[in-house]
Formats: structure tokens, C-alpha cells, sequence
């Protein structure tokens, strides 16, 4: 019974932060759609291909400086509020704020010495390396802003969280490259506008999170013994995460990175049109934002019923969210560039489609690598990635450039980058749903996920066969995608996809 009203409290807690992270999620995604296509229809795809590029090496340093810490305090903030020990969270947060300000500095100098070297070298680029030094400075306040966000979400204050990660630099990215633009900065409005929001969103995230970081920095009575098995357990948690970082990251960007080592500036600024489109199925965020401290703090009281239980209601209600913005992407590719980047962004339709496939498997088990991180299992889920960036960097490489393969040549360029990103996410994805398996003995799946595939099948079917035999407009495609989900919402209840829980919610 105890059990029942804490899976209750937990499921009520997630559907209501969820509210705001979902906000938080969908400006952030209008803010970030808003500047991707003032960039693109503005510079064109060359520059756009530029700021991907900069950008990605960018993460790669920020990653670094990182080191895993922020995802390290979330779990272990939360596992020692489970087990009442105050003391470790104040040691906690001053071993993770001295580490990662030092590694902050040293990775923003390091990326910055290196700029010429890769642009002129790498990518054969010289206007690339002004780009990358810029963007070189936001990494200290990314870092910073990252320990502070670990603090609010160990402390369940999920809001904030979303607020300061998701509204804040969005929102005021896209306002400091309109004023830059109008002032006549030209194309280095794009990293300034990121160094100038990444500054505010520091601010922000001191002025909330130093309530739940700063005043558990002082007074830890903890003796020598205690602080280095405190240090150890971090850094055995984190580290293998700052690999699993890069190797994601690289994962990830790995596509783009051989695009532009293969091919142009230009066609990577094609396909990241491609990439952002598909991962907005990826609105698991909505749910595991909330679900990763409240299961990791259940864990600490070893109370694996609700575990299992919790996870199950949210994975379906991920389903239920993703599933229909797969289709929608799926079967108006061309409707979606075209509206948002021009034509001549129309060339990722194909790769756009490819990568939806992707992107949905990776909202579908995401979860599953949460569970994973729960019970620590981070050198698994870093040996797991290392496999899966294997496999898309010698696809990447036989699919992207120009190979003569059984006598015949062959050169799929972005589709072929798009191909080989997917194929490597479905492996990675199915991977840890049998290692969730394996260590945890359930799968985070319930069978009523038959029933929204079942609800999802008609009205998928219906809006295909419409939009073959008609001539479709952007309007015609938009009243499609309004009848597809009225009708799926009405076959959810016909087939009774929706459960107690759900009702309860």
C-alpha cells in the first residue's frame, strides 16, 4: 500500500514538472528553429555550415571541461538526499566546482590555441578558425551554468532547471544575433550572440541554483577517509561518462564532421537542417528530466517496485508523444524544409526521412540508458557507445565519399551520413534495452504500447494515401497533419490505450 502511494507521488510529480519542462522544451525549440532559419535564409548554407562545425567542436571542449561532473552531482546529490547525508552533499559541491571551473579555463585556451591548426588543416577552411576562437570563450560559463543545473535537479527543482537550460540561452541567442545582425557585425553575429547568452545564463542559473550549491559548501565534517572514497566514487561514476560524452558527441556530430572533411561547408549546412528537424521527436526530455533524480533517489532506498513501475508509465507516455511526430515527419519532409529553411535547403527531404527513423529509437530507449546510469553502470554505457561510434564512423566512411564498391561507384553524400547516424542508433538503443534487462530483470515497456501502434496505423494509412493522390500545399499538409492526430487521439480511447495511471494523471 506504502508502495502504491509512493509510485502515485512520483507518477503525479513527473506529469507536473513535466508541464513545465515541456514549455521549456517547445520555446526552446521555436528559439532554436528561429535562429537556425535566420541563419540559414540570412548567411546561406555555407556560413550555416560554418556555425554547425564551430559548434560542434565547441561541445566536444565543453564536454571535457564538464568531465561528467554535472551528470555526477544530479546522481549523487539525489542518492545522498535518499540516504540523509548532508555532510557528502556539502564536500560534493565544492570538489565539483573547483574541478570543473580549472578544467573550464583549460579546455576554452586549449580549443582556442587549436582553432587555426583545425581549420586550416582539418577542414581546409581558414574562415572556419575566427568562429571556432569565439565560440572558444562560452565554455567557462557553459560549465558553470551546468554545475548549478546539477544542483537543481538533484533537488527536484525541475522548473528552474528547464527555465535556465531550456528558455534562457535560446531565447536570448536569437535576440543578440538580430541586434548584432542590425548593427552590421556580418557573419560572426552567430558566436557572439552565444558568448553573450551563455554570460546571462550563467547569472541566471548563479542566482537560482547558489541556494542549493553554495550553502552546502561550507562546513562539511567529514574526515580525510571520507572525502577521498567521496572523490573516488564521483570520479568512477563521472569520468567514464566524460568518455561517454565525447564518444556520444563525436556519435552524434561524426556524420557532419566526415560531411566536411568529404564534402563542403555548404553541405553540412544542408544536412543540419536535417539533424534538429528529426531529433525534435526526441521530447523525452518532457519526462526524464523529472524521472532520473526521483528514480536514483528510490534507488538509494532500494525500493525497485516503483522503479520498474515508474518507468514502464513513462516510456509509454513517451510513445504516445513521439510516435505521431515520427509519422508527421516522416510523411512531410518536403512541407517541413521547405516552410522553415527554403529551397534550397529541400536536398536533406531524403536524410531528413532517414533520420526520423533514427531519432525515434533514440526517444523510444533513452530511458533505458537512464535506468543504466541509475545503478551506475557507466563504463557499460561508455563501451556501448564506443561499439556504436565505431560502426557509424566506417559507415560514415564507405556511405559518405565517392567508393568504387564491387565495381560500382558510389556516393550517397548527406543520405548516406543519414543512413549510417541510424543504423548505429538503433544498435546502441537495442543494446541497452537488453542490458536493462540483463541487471534490472524487466524491460521498461508496457503492452498497452500495442495499443497506441494499433491506434496509429488508420490514420497514418489514411493521410499517405490522401497526400499521393492530391496536390499538396503547405495549408493542405497542415490540415493532414490536424485530421491525422484527431483521429489518433479518438483511436487511443476506441483501443483503450489509455490506462488508470493515466486517468489518475
Amino acid at each position: 500500500m506504502h508502495e502504491n502511494r509512493e509510485f502515485d507521488k512520483s507518477l503525479k510529480f513527473i506529469a507536473r514538472s513535466s508541464i513545465f519542462v515541456l514549455l521549456g522544451i517547445v520555446i526552446s525549440k521555436v528559439f532554436t528553429y528561429i535562429q537556425r532559419i535566420i541563419v540559414a535564409r540570412y548567411y546561406g548554407a555555407e556560413v550555416y555550415g560554418l556555425f554547425s562545425l564551430s559548434f560542434m567542436l565547441t561541445n566536444l571542449f565543453l564536454i571535457f571541461a564538464c568531465m561528467g561532473l554535472n551528470q555526477g552531482i544530479t546522481r549523487f546529490g539525489a542518492f545522498y538526499q535518499g540516504k540523509n547525508k548532508l555532510s557528502k552533499i556539502r564536500y560534493l559541491s565544492r570538489f565539483t566546482l573547483r574541478t570543473m571551473f580549472c578544467l573550464s579555463i583549460f579546455s576554452s585556451l586549449l580549443l582556442f590555441s587549436l582553432s587555426n591548426l583545425i581549420s586550416n588543416n582539418l577542414f581546409h577552411n581558414p574562415d572556419l578558425s575566427l568562429f571556432i576562437k569565439i565560440f572558444a570563450f562560452t565554455i567557462p560559463f557553459s560549465a558553470l551554468t551546468a554545475y548549478f543545473l546539477g544542483f537543481l535537479r538533484a533537488y527536484e527543482k525541475i522548473a528552474l532547471s528547464s527555465f535556465i537550460s531550456n528558455i534562457a540561452p535560446n531565447v536570448l541567442e536569437v535576440v543578440f544575433l538580430v541586434i548584432f545582425i542590425i548593427i552590421g557585425i556580418g557573419g560572426y553575429s552567430i558566436p557572439l550572440s552565444y558568448v553573450f547568452a551563455s554570460i546571462i545564463t550563467l547569472f541566471l542559473a548563479y542566482l537560482f541554483g547558489k541556494k542549493f550549491s553554495f550553502q552546502k559548501i561550507y562546513g562539511s565534517d567529514l574526515k580525510k577517509e571520507e572525502k577521498s572514497i567521496i572523490k573516488k566514487e564521483i570520479l568512477r561514476y563521472s569520468v567514464p561518462l566524460l568518455f561517454f560524452g565525447v564518444i556520444n558527441t563525436i556519435f552524434l556530430w561524426i556524420d557532419s564532421f566526415q560531411l566536411g572533411i568529404f564534402k563542403t561547408a555548404r553541405e553540412v549546412g544542408i544536412y543540419n537542417v536535417a539533424g534538429p528537424t528529426a531529433f525534435i521527436i526526441s521530447l523525452t526530455g518532457v519526462f526524464l528530466f523529472s524521472l532520473f533524480p526521483i528514480i536514483t533517489k528510490e534507488y538509494g532506498q532500494k525500493r525497485t517496485e516503483i522503479i520498474k513501475e515508474t518507468s514502464k508509465q513513462i516510456n509509454k507516455w513517451i510513445a504516445i508523444i513521439n510516435v505521431p511526430i515520427f509519422i508527421i515527419i516522416f510523411i512531410f519532409p518536403e512541407a517541413i524544409i521547405g516552410a522553415l529553411f527554403g529551397k534550397e535547403f529541400l536536398l536533406a527531404s531524403t536524410a531528413l526521412r532517414i533520420l526520423s527513423v533514427g531519432s525515434l529509437f533514440y526517444a523510444s530507449f533513452e530511458l533505458s540508458n537512464n535506468l543504466l546510469l541509475m545503478i551506475g553502470k557507466t563504463k557499460l554505457i561508455l563501451y556501448d557507445a564506443v561499439i556504436a561510434c565505431l560502426i557509424n564512423i566506417v559507415l560514415n566512411y564507405i556511405l559518405i565519399p565517392a567508393h568504387t564498391v564491387f565495381g560500382v561507384e558510389n556516393s550517397l553524400g548527406i543520405n548516406g551520413a543519414a543512413f549510417a547516424t541510424t543504423i548505429s542508433l538503433v544498435f546502441l538503443n537495442l543494446l541497452f534495452v537488453f542490458q536493462v534487462k540483463k541487471y534490472l530483470k524487466f524491460t521498461p515497456f508496457r503492452r498497452k504500447l500495442i495499443n497506441v501502434f494499433l491506434a496509429l496505423i488508420i490514420p497514418a494509412i489514411l493521410i499517405t494515401i490522401i497526400k499521393q493522390v492530391t496536390n499538396q500545399n503547405l495549408f493542405g499538409a497542415i490540415l493532414l497533419v490536424i485530421l491525422f492526430l484527431l483521429i489518433y487521439f479518438l483511436l487511443l480511447i476506441v483501443f483503450k490505450a489509455f490506462d488508470k495511471n493515466d486517468l489518475m494523471i
